[in-house]
């Protein structure tokens, strides 16, 4: 078997994230594989992305930036975000989604309303018939 095989491996992220434990954010994983090639000899269970970078908000762990074992080629863009810690939200954006959500009236549409389209439909049933029966 020394034909290189492409597939997607899961990542496993391990540590903690200072900015989230001492800061208070969030962290946003955006990708949760990578697509890779290799031989199947060197077929990774997973690649593992060590959190701890992430020391404040401002750091954002790339493709680029995961360690990736030898004998193993990474098919997706390097400048890809996998992670980053998103700033706890503020207590006036916290106010604002408290707040109630204001119903707003669909304007009608130009093929009427629904009520409207399943009475079409209908009338347009029965003329179906009619016509077969003469």
């Amino acid at each position: 078997m020394k034909e290189k095989i492409t597939t997607t491996v899961p990542l496993k992220f391990v540590g903690d994230a200072p900015a989230v434990a001492d800061l208070g954010g969030t962290l946003l994983t955006s990708k949760d594989e990578l697509e890779i090639e290799c031989l199947p000899t060197d077929l990774p269970h997973e690649i593992e992305v060590d959190l701890s970078v992430l020391s404040d908000f401002e750091a954002v762990i790339h493709v680029a930036d995961i360690k990736i074992p030898q004998g193993v080629e990474v098919k997706d863009e390097a400048e890809e975000t996998v992670a980053s810690v998103e700033p706890p939200r503020s207590e006036e954006e916290l106010a604002e989604l408290e707040e109630p959500i204001e119903e707003v009236e669909m304007p009608e549409s130009e093929h009427g309303e629904e009520g409207e389209v399943e009475e079409a439909e209908g009338q347009q049933e029965e003329n179906i018939e009619e016509n077969k029966e003469e």
